[in-house]
């Protein structure tokens, strides 16, 4: 696979490129997300291949406007024995903070390469209340289920057979968890 350095190979969805700092203090990456959005987590895949240990001490911070609003939480190193992609991905939650830019610094106090496969950002919109359903009050395919993502979980629902539904949330969406309460619905 290709082996580059640059920045925006943290965000390329490619696990075959590779951000690389230069051998500097305190090296960091940054993100802008180009509108402010409520991070809920930073999911940071690092290098599995060599040099794992290189990715402790990095913390993950948030800012808005220029201005640091949150740190989520520092990346502990699980040791060179752990050389997997499963084994070197770290879930930072950040507990839905408004930002536009997401940063990742080593905190240590020597140089230090930092060095990342890829990094995620889950979150919402900012400036919108918290949306726990996108689904609400979608519209749902076949009609006459509408009432299925009402937010009423304490009901009895029509037998749907074999229908499969559809619900368009009116917008694209990068879904981090989707939640079907199937009781009475799918038997």
């Amino acid at each position: 696979g290709a082996w580059t350095h640059y920045g925006t190979m943290a965000t390329d969805r490619d696990l075959d490129t590779i951000s690389h700092s230069t051998f500097e203090f305190r090296p960091w990456l940054e993100i802008y997300l180009g509108n402010t959005y409520k991070v809920r987590k930073v999911i940071v895949i690092n290098r599995w291949e060599c040099c794992t240990s290189r990715i402790d001490g990095a913390l993950v911070t948030l800012w808005n406007n220029g201005f640091n609003v949150s740190s989520c939480g520092i990346i502990r190193d699980r040791g060179n024995n752990h050389r997997t992609k499963e084994e070197q991905t770290y879930i930072i939650d950040c507990d839905g903070t408004e930002a536009d830019t997401v940063r990742l610094q080593h905190t240590k106090k020597w140089k230090e390469n930092l060095h990342v496969k890829e990094v995620y950002v889950r979150g919402l919109p900012g400036g919108h209340p918290q949306i726990d359903n996108l689904a609400y009050k979608k519209m749902v395919t076949p009609v006459q289920f509408k009432e299925i993502v009402d937010g009423n979980l304490n009901k009895t629902l029509p037998d749907v057979g074999k229908t499969v539904l559809k619900i368009d949330l009116g917008d694209t969406y990068l879904l981090e968890q989707a939640d079907l309460y199937t009781e009475g619905l799918l038997n």
